[in-house]
C-alpha cells in the first residue's frame, strides 16, 4: 500500500477530512492533500505522525497504537471525568484541534478513541463460543464469584438486560476463571462470539448494577468498546451515539 493510500484509508477508518487529520498530527492541510495526491512522498518520520494522530502505527501492515489512555481522554471530554493519567492530554490536545471538541456531545471522540485501542488490541482479551445467552453465562460468573461487567451494546443502550446480543462484551476480572466456570470454549472460524477482556483502570472506573444486580460498565466505556469492536458493532453503535447526544441535549 503507498504512502497516499494507507492515509487515505486512515482517514477512511475514522471518518475524518483531510484538515481534521492535518490538525490532530499538527501539519499543514496541504501537506495531507499533496500526500494522498502522490505529489509529495513523506518522510517516514511524517509518516508516522500522520498515523500516530490517528491511532495507528506502522507495521507490516497498519496497527492501532492500542493505547488505553485515548480511551480515557474520550471519557474525560465526552463526561468530565477525571482519570489523573497524564497520557491523556496528548489526545485531548490532537482532538480538539480538530475541532471535535466544544459543549454539546460529539460522538466522533469515541470513534477516534476506538480506533486507538480497539477491543482486540486489548491486552488478555479472548474470544469464546457464543452459544447460550449473555444472561446465562454472566449468572454463572455471579454464582462463581466472579466479578464482572457489560460492555458492548447492551450497555451502551444504557443497561439493556432484555434484549439478546450478536457480540457481547465482558470484562472480567479474572479471563482464566470466567472460562472455566461458564465453560467457555474458543470459537471455530465462523461462530458468533463473546469477547471477554480484563479490567483495566479505564474500564473500570464507573461500573454500576441494576435493580436485578446485572454489572455494567460507563455507557460511554461501552459505546467506545461498540466502536471498536467486531463484526457490525460499529454500525449499530452510530444510532447509539445519535440517541445519547439527543438526550443530553434535552
Amino acid at each position: 500500500m503507498t504512502a497516499a493510500e494507507t492515509i487515505r484509508t486512515v482517514r477512511a477508518l475514522n471518518g475524518l477530512t483531510r484538515t481534521q487529520l492535518a490538525h490532530m498530527a499538527d501539519v499543514s492541510p496541504s501537506t495531507v492533500t499533496r500526500i494522498e495526491a502522490g505529489q509529495l512522498d513523506p518522510t517516514y518520520s511524517m509518516w508516522e505522525k500522520l498515523l500516530n494522530a490517528a491511532g495507528y502505527r506502522a507495521g507490516v501492515t497498519i496497527e492501532s497504537v492500542a493505547d488505553i489512555c485515548a480511551v480515557a481522554a474520550a471519557r474525560e471530554m465526552l463526561t468530565g471525568a477525571s482519570f489523573e493519567l497524564p497520557e491523556t492530554g496528548p489526545w485531548r490536545e490532537r482532538w480538539q484541534r480538530a475541532g471535535l471538541s466544544g459543549a454539546r456531545f460529539v460522538p466522533e471522540i469515541a470513534l477516534q478513541a476506538a480506533a486507538a485501542s480497539p477491543l482486540r488490541s486489548r491486552p488478555g482479551m479472548r474470544t469464546a463460543t457464543y452459544d447460550r445467552s449473555w444472561q446465562q453465562i454472566v449468572r454463572d460468573f455471579r454464582a462463581n464469584h466472579v466479578q464482572y461487567a457489560m460492555s458492548g451494546l447492551n450497555a451502551a443502550e444504557g443497561g439493556d438486560r432484555w434484549s439478546g446480543s450478536t457480540s457481547p462484551v465482558i470484562y472480567v476480572e479474572n479471563v482464566s476463571k470466567a472460562f472455566e466456570v461458564a465453560s467457555l470454549t474458543t470459537p471455530s472460524p465462523g461462530e458468533q462470539v463473546l469477547t471477554i477482556l480484563p479490567f483495566d483502570e479505564v474500564s473500570r472506573r464507573g461500573v454500576w448494577r441494576d435493580a436485578a444486580d446485572f454489572s455494567w460498565v460507563d455507557r460511554i466505556q461501552a459505546l467506545i468498546d461498540s466502536y471498536g469492536g467486531p463484526g457490525r458493532m460499529a454500525d449499530n453503535a452510530d444510532a447509539i451515539a445519535e440517541r445519547i447526544g439527543r438526550e443530553l441535549a434535552a
